[in-house]
Order: structure tokens, then C-alpha cells, then sequence
């Protein structure tokens, strides 16, 4: 009779080498990846939202070129010209919608400045 073979079912845990407090460690990297990932996704479609209706450009155009900084630098060395990089072209293009006040014109710029009248001036001052 031939020898009887038995599968043993695959473990669904992960294994993480050592103390519980490298352990716990750990789960925090994974947390806090899931977190950041989730906030950098959030201002980047703040920053969109913004310039395409137009309102609050100074502020999308600033936090906008912060975040495409940070991903021209995340993929540093740059093969190509980094001069010319599209995050760089990217950043200079919101600078300049900002820059232009295009809000006023072709977006909810009027209605934005009704709203912020009747703001706080310090609110007033950083989103405008």
C-alpha cells in the first residue's frame, strides 16, 4: 500500500520576526502607511477640487506645489532632465493659474470672496 500523503492547510498568519515590541512596531508601519497614503490622496484632491472651481488658489497653488515636490522628490535620480520633469511643470502651471487670479474669471472666484467676507481674517488672509 502506498504511503498516504496529507496536505497541511496554508497558514493565513503573517510571521513577524522577533519581540512583541518589534511586532507591535510593525502594525504601527502598516497603520501609519494606510493613514499617510489616505492623507496625501485627500490633499491632492483638495488641491484638484480647488483649482478647478477656481476658489481658494493660493492655498491649492501652495499645497500643491508641496506635494508635487514631494513626488518629483520620491523619484530622485531622475533618468531624464529634472529640470523638466512633469511634477515640476506641474507645480509652475498652479503657480501661475495662481498667480493670474483665474478664479475670478473662469471659476467661482466672485462667489468665493462673497463667502470669505463674512470669514474670520485670519481664515480670510490664507484663503484668499
Amino acid at each position: 500500500m502506498p504511503p498516504s500523503t496529507t496536505v497541511q492547510p496554508a497558514r493565513a498568519t503573517v510571521a513577524f520576526p522577533g519581540t512583541t515590541a518589534l511586532r507591535t512596531l510593525a502594525a504601527l508601519r502598516i497603520l501609519l502607511g494606510a493613514v499617510l497614503l489616505w492623507a496625501f490622496m485627500a490633499g491632492l484632491l483638495l488641491v484638484g477640487l480647488a483649482l478647478v472651481l477656481g476658489v481658494a488658489l493660493r492655498a491649492a497653488a501652495v499645497g500643491g506645489t508641496a506635494l508635487m515636490v514631494l513626488m518629483w522628490l520620491s523619484a530622485l535620480p531622475i533618468k531624464s532632465n529634472p529640470a523638466v520633469d512633469e511634477h515640476i511643470i506641474y507645480a509652475a502651471a498652479m503657480i501661475a493659474v495662481a498667480a493670474a487670479g483665474a478664479g475670478r474669471s473662469w471659476g467661482l472666484g466672485p462667489q468665493w470672496e462673497q463667502v470669505l467676507r463674512r470669514a474670520p481674517q485670519p481664515l480670510r488672509t490664507v484663503l484668499t
